[in-house]
């Protein structure tokens, strides 16, 4: 570990600037290797939408991204054995490990609540999701990424215009949504804990958490990112 370390330090010391995506991985690079980087986050365009109207009998909940084993996507499927009847999980994910997302296909098959459905184009996925009400982001911290990452996925629901429910972790992601009031940050990640939560939640609720996302969809975007990223490079190359 101390020669990883020493591997990583060195040839970073040799970087006139770093990025990385989150506060959080910002902040382990600072504490283990003493090196301070940019913070450039994975957010999507603007896309001009409207938050879409909740119906009270039939709550759609969306994830999607990549079906990696990692991610112990089983976590959001036990969630919905938990969950009033008005709730519906769909699933959109791309089989980059098809023997996870065939162990995935058999859970969902025994499910009435959750739909393994099929991956539209990644320029697609903000306006395909735009009809969906809630973005489960919901993935226990197994590795350092997962504990401090900032996905795209965060951002392309913003866009989406959905209310957020996330864990604690990563936590930039869970400060988003408390910086906005945009969803929920849950306290646990045991499937029925995490059910009760969401079976207090009205649909006057989901749809202010979707006009929240609203307003933030407006300040994340990746023009602020590319302004602070064409900062960097002028400073860099000396403009």
């Amino acid at each position: 570990q101390d020669f990883n370390k020493y591997l990583c330090s060195t040839y970073m010391c040799q970087c006139n600037k770093i990025i990385t995506v989150s506060q959080g991985i910002a902040n382990e690079y600072k504490k283990n290797y003493g090196i301070d980087p940019i913070v450039i986050t994975n957010a999507a365009d603007y896309v001009n939408l409207q938050p879409t109207i909740v119906d009270s009998n039939h709550i759609r909940i969306i994830t999607h991204g990549v079906a990696n084993p990692s991610r112990r996507l089983e976590l959001m499927i036990k969630i919905m054995d938990h969950i009033d009847p008005r709730f519906h999980l769909d699933m959109m994910l791309l089989p980059v490990f098809p023997k996870y997302y065939k162990y995935l296909q058999k859970l969902t098959e025994r499910r009435k609540n959750v739909s393994l459905i099929p991956p539209v184009k990644q320029k697609e996925i903000i306006s395909f999701t735009n009809s969906y009400d809630l973005s489960f982001l919901i993935i226990k911290p197994y590795t350092i990424n997962l504990k401090y990452g900032l996905w795209n996925k965060t951002f392309e629901s913003l866009q989406a215009r959905l209310g957020l429910v996330t864990g604690v972790t990563p936590e930039s992601q869970a400060e988003i949504v408390n910086q906005y009031g945009c969803g929920i940050v849950l306290d646990s990640f045991e499937p029925k804990q995490i059910a009760l939560r969401l079976n207090k939640l009205t649909d006057k609720q989901i749809f202010e958490y979707k006009k929240k996302t609203h307003i933030a969809a407006g300040k994340l975007t990746a023009k602020k990112n590319m302004e602070k990223l064409g900062g960097l490079v002028k400073n860099l190359i000396g403009i």
